[in-house]
């Protein structure tokens, strides 16, 4: 791997991360400050600030500053939730699977066997 390159080992990461990155995939997550605390806005289902955090810690979210509308009439714009080359990654290697398909594993799968039985005579 170049010494400059984003990590894009495989990713472990929670269902709650997983919805939440998929989210933010979609563009559907957005953060606002009011109160002197961090709001989560998300189109979607609910997504906890904690979550969106430790994927910022993870690397696989970034926040775009004042990229979002406004959450009320008249207030100010909302930080975007952005995948990151790493998210996209991450959500890239989760395509095309179920979201709760077992890992495969080496062992033989029982088969049956069928005997037909001998026609009837006439």
């Amino acid at each position: 791997m170049h010494r400059n390159s984003p990590d894009t080992t495989a990713v472990h990461l929670t269902p709650v991360e997983r919805t939440a990155l998929y989210t933010a995939a979609r563009g559907h997550l957005a953060i606002d400050r009011s109160g002197g605390r961090e709001h989560v806005h998300s189109q979607a289902r609910p997504v906890h600030i904690a979550t969106v955090l430790a994927l910022e810690h993870q690397g696989l979210t970034a926040r775009e500053p004042a990229s979002a509308p406004p959450a009320f009439d008249g207030g100010p714009p909302q930080d975007r939730v952005r995948l990151t080359f790493s998210g996209a990654a991450a959500v890239a290697a989760q395509l095309g699977r179920a979201p709760h398909t077992p890992a495969l594993t080496t062992a033989p799968v029982p088969t049956t066997r069928v005997i037909a039985a001998p026609a009837p005579t006439r």
